[in-house]
């Protein structure tokens, strides 16, 4: 089950403005309301969803990191981690579809990201990660962590592709 209760937005959009006086309303206002109701999904006895017992609430490429990870990965290459800043449109390859947010938003905060990405990579020290063209970094926060930068084209000539 997913979703957002419009009062529950509604409210949290007020508290905002309350504890923000300089907050951009109508960029708040884009990413709250987004995707606003209730969905339920139904997974069959037979359908190959599997629960994880971890990661549980983090964002998709983190989960997929860690569980990448799980799974005894050597290598891993980092696509689309792009981050944003709060002061810049988001750069999120899906802006702007249906299954995003506007293209003309506001990025976000991108810490909650940087934390899970640091905790990935300081489990998992002995995997090599490649992040390949990252619009922000996390900075000094990689001291002590093997992180490798690719751009799109090393990637293909590593890889062998194209």
């Amino acid at each position: 089950m997913q979703g957002k209760d419009p009062a529950f937005i509604q409210e949290k959009i007020e508290q905002a403005k309350q504890l923000n006086a300089n907050i951009d309303i109508e960029d708040i206002t884009k990413k709250f309301a987004k995707d606003v109701g209730i969905w339920i999904t139904y997974v069959g006895d037979n359908d190959p969803v599997k629960d994880i017992p971890f990661p549980k609430g983090w964002i998709a490429g983190t989960t997929a990191l860690h569980l990448a990870c799980q799974q005894g990965a050597k290598e891993v290459y980092m696509l689309g981690f792009d981050l944003s800043k709060k002061d810049e449109l988001i750069n999120n390859i899906y802006k702007g579809t249906g299954y995003y947010l506007p293209a003309d938003t506001k990025g976000v905060d991108p810490q909650t990201w940087i934390n899970q990405m640091l905790a990935v990579f300081r489990e998992f020290k002995d995997t090599q990660f490649y992040w390949v063209d990252p619009v922000h970094n996390i900075g000094s926060s990689t001291e002590n962590i093997d992180i490798r930068y690719l751009t799109k084209a090393d990637l293909c000539d590593t890889l062998k592709i194209i």
